[in-house]
């Protein structure tokens, strides 16, 4: 058999509940400072408002769903190094033949490229291949 609430615990709780909104605290800090737990005030405010209809249609509980994750797995990413980015202390290289000629080296500058013009100009100086 159901136990009997008394009115005096009823006054209490239906005070709190009515303070609680106009104390401007959320419910967690107003029920350490009424010195109640939360879970007797959520118990609480669910029966009072279960027993008074009309605040039921005067404050609607608002239902807030939680955003579902997007995706379920994961995606593949491939990281692309900047090269157009120097570091500030980089500096230029140069590659000078005993005839004077000189090859200027950029930093970042792509080494296929730069070992195809090096073994280019270097055939060329060898008189293996004619200048173009």
């Amino acid at each position: 058999m159901p136990r009997r609430v008394s009115d005096e615990r009823k006054r209490f709780w239906r005070d709190l509940v009515d303070r609680q909104p106009a104390s401007g605290l959320n419910i967690a800090r107003f029920c350490a400072e009424a010195g109640v737990s939360q879970n007797a005030f959520y118990v609480w405010k669910k029966r009072l408002l279960a027993a008074d209809p009309e605040q039921q249609v005067i404050k609607p509980r608002l239902r807030r769903r939680r955003k579902k994750a997007a995706a379920k797995s994961l995606v593949p990413v491939r990281v692309i190094p900047d090269v157009s980015h120097r570091p500030p202390t980089a500096q230029a290289i140069e590659i000078v033949w005993p005839n004077g000629v000189a090859l200027g080296v950029a930093p970042g500058c792509d080494t296929k490229t730069l070992r195809d013009v090096f073994d280019l100009l270097t055939s060329v100086m060898s008189g293996e291949m004619p200048s173009c």
